[in-house]
């Protein structure tokens, strides 16, 4: 798991943490994709709203991107990759499952039906794609 210690070296700079907040929200608000926001204020995490924000982050200001990936280590920059790679995956097996599964589920046996079934949930769920985060929810 992730950690970000509370006091020591790392935190030689007291407003880091404001910082990358600001750029974050200042990001997903100027953005012209509202999902960016509103997976945030859903608390959702989903493949491409994440991704934005880190990549539109990056952009706004490469330094505050640094000095996050120092503050954060290497080991756990690796560790969070391989979940930020899985939540890709996710999306991408959950789009593909979902424009699929009409075409493929009739051709199958109960039990292969049922099983694929589960891991269409599976990667629904995994991806976050359960929660529609488009402005037209809000509506």
């Amino acid at each position: 798991a992730m950690a970000v210690p509370t006091s020591g070296p790392a935190m030689g700079d007291s407003g880091l943490i404001s910082r990358i907040l600001c750029t974050m929200f200042e990001v997903m608000d100027k953005h012209r994709d509202p999902t960016l926001m509103l997976s945030f204020l859903r608390d959702v995490v989903q493949f491409r709203p994440l991704a934005l924000s880190i990549l539109g982050m990056s952009f706004k200001d490469i330094t505050l991107s640094a000095k996050t990936l120092a503050l954060v280590g290497p080991l756990s920059l690796l560790d969070w990759t391989r979940h930020f790679v899985a939540l890709a995956l996710y999306d991408m097996m959950s789009r593909m499952a979902q424009a699929i599964g009409p075409a493929v589920r009739p051709r199958l046996a109960d039990e292969q039906r049922y099983v694929f079934d589960r891991l269409q949930d599976g990667w629904l769920y995994g991806s976050g794609r359960d929660v529609d985060i488009s402005s037209k929810a809000t509506q």
